[in-house]
C-alpha cells in the first residue's frame, strides 16, 4: 500500500520543530512503517538524526537510582532501558551521587543457587572442559612463581578440615584417626594382614615398593565387631584401593574369598 507523502513544512515541523520521533509522526499520520517516514524525510532533503541523537535521555534522581541499584539490584543496563538513558550515563550518575557499584561477579551471584543444572547444559560444559585438556588448556605449561603458590596455599589451609569437609562423619572420622596412629591393635591387625598376603596386592598381583595399604573389607563404620578382625582385612596398593573407594560393599564377597583361602599365619 503506498502512502501518499506530506509537503516539507509538515514534516519539518514535525520532525525539526516539535522534535517528534518517526514513530511518533508515523502513528500521527496512520503509517504503519517508520520506513516509510525515513523515506519522505530524504525524499525532502531532511537529514535524520541518529538513534543516539533522537534519545530523549531522562536523569534519574539519586533516590530512584538507589531503589534501582542497590535495592532492586537491577544492572545499569536495565536501569538504562527503564529510565531512557545509556549504561554509561548511569554509570557515571552513580560515581557522581556516590553510590557504590557493584562487581562484575557480583550482579548475578546467588541467583541460581540451589537450581540443578539442565542435562543438556551439563554435557556441554563437560564436552568444552574435555577439549581443553592437554596442550589445549589455556594453562598448558604454565609455571607458577613462588609466590602464588605460597599465595593459593595459604588460601586453602584450614578449609575442608573437620566438620568443614565434605566426607565428615561426625565423631567416626576422628575416632577413627586416633585409633589408626595410636593403638596398638591397628597395628597389629596390619602387620597380620601384610604378612599373611605376602606384601602383594591382591588386586593387581604386584608386590609392594613400599605403597601398600590394609583394606577393611566391611567398612569400618559399619561393622565396628570386625576391625581387628584379620579375615576382613586385605592387601591392597594405593592404586587399586583407590580405585574401589565408595564401593567397598561391591567388593566384599570377592575380597572374602581371597583371604578364606590364604593360609593362616
Amino acid at each position: 500500500m503506498r502512502y501518499k507523502s506530506p509537503d516539507k513544512s509538515t514534516l519539518r515541523n514535525m520532525y525539526i520543530d516539535q522534535e517528534m520521533t518517526a514513530r511518533e509522526i508515523a502513528n500521527i499520520l496512520g503509517v504503519k512503517s517508520t520506513t516509510t517516514v525515513c523515506n519522505w524525510l530524504r525524499s525532502h532533503g531532511i537529514s535524520i538524526r541518529s538513534r543516539r541523537a533522537a534519545q530523549k535521555p531522562v536523569t534519574p534522581s539519586r533516590e530512584t537510582l538507589e531503589n534501582l541499584y542497590t535495592e532492586q539490584e537491577l544492572s545499569m543496563d536495565a536501569i538504562g532501558k527503564k529510565t531512557g538513558s545509556s549504561e554509561s550515563s548511569i554509570s557515571a550518575l552513580l560515581n557522581q551521587y556516590g553510590i557504590p557499584k557493584r562487581h562484575k561477579w557480583e550482579k548475578a551471584a546467588g541467583w541460581n543457587k540451589g537450581i540443578p543444572l539442565p542435562e543438556w547444559q551439563r554435557n556441554l560444559l563437560s564436552h568444552m572442559a574435555k577439549k581443553r585438556t592437554g596442550k589445549k588448556s589455556p594453562r598448558y605449561r604454565c609455571i607458577l612463581t613462588k609466590e602464588t603458590k605460597e599465595k593459593i596455599s595459604n588460601s586453602l589451609k584450614g578449609r575442608y578440615r573437620g566438620p568443614d569437609n565434605p566426607q565428615w562423619k561426625n565423631d567416626n572420622n576422628r575416632e577413627r584417626h586416633s585409633v589408626w596412629h595410636t593403638r596398638f591393635e591397628y597395628k597389629e591387625w596390619r602387620q597380620a594382614v601384610f604378612i599373611r598376603d605376602s606384601y602383594t596386592c591382591q588386586m593387581c598381583k604386584l608386590p609392594s615398593i613400599g605403597n601398600i595399604e590394609a583394606h577393611h573389607i566391611h567398612p569400618w563404620s559399619m561393622f565396628p565387631e570386625e576391625r581387628f578382625d584379620v579375615l576382613n582385612g586385605i592387601t591392597l596398593c594405593e592404586n587399586c584401593h583407590s580405585s574401589i573407594r565408595h564401593k567397598e560393599m561391591e567388593f566384599a564377597e570377592e575380597f572374602l574369598e581371597i583371604t578364606r583361602r590364604q593360609p593362616t599365619q
